[in-house]
């Protein structure tokens, strides 16, 4: 994040918090972590939701080119995708098919589905990546999209809430 220039950086943490110490960086605790899932973590720091926003799943790799490519994209909501994983995922799992998730692009290059685990192989050409860019618009959308369905997001993924933001006509474009 840094090599690209973004310092301000704020972390949530969940299990054994204090194994993460990052200098310059802004974190909360989910306190509830096990109990809880991705969009509750992220909302324990709703305060810093504002404006454009770069969500970043902690636990991924990721070149700098990639960043590159999300922070100059011109798009209001941005999910990375890639296309070339399952090489990788079936050398991660013996079967890579129990960790299958749907990722699909329309005609018009929007995401209009992701986040099944119960689909066919054809709706997972693409894996969604943990990267989102969110412009100042569709920070506040997400921020309503939270609250108007709050018991909903107690667990859910963040391909969940992606997922009903499309549902309710949010477009969402791959990078």
């Amino acid at each position: 994040l840094r090599k690209c220039r973004i310092n301000d950086i704020t972390i949530v943490k969940g299990y054994m918090p204090d194994k993460i110490q990052i200098p310059d960086t802004k974190s909360y605790i989910n306190e509830d972590f096990s109990n809880t899932n991705m969009v509750e973590s992220l909302f324990v720091a709703e305060q810093e939701l504002m404006g454009d926003i770069l969500v970043c799943y902690a636990d991924i790799l990721y070149e700098k080119r990639v960043l590159e490519k999300i922070l100059a994209s011109k798009v209001d909501v941005g999910v990375a995708v890639d296309s070339d994983y399952k090489g990788y995922w079936a050398a991660r799992f013996d079967d890579p098919k129990k960790d299958i998730e749907s990722l699909v692009i329309d005609n018009q290059g929007k995401i209009t589905e992701l986040g099944d685990t119960n689909c066919s192989l054809d709706k997972a050409k693409f894996r969604y990546v943990g990267l989102i860019k969110f412009s100042e618009q569709k920070t506040r959308r997400l921020v309503d999209t939270y609250h108007k369905n709050r018991a909903y997001f107690k667990k859910a993924y963040m391909t969940d809430m992606l997922q009903m933001m499309i549902n309710n006509g949010c477009k969402i474009d791959p990078i």
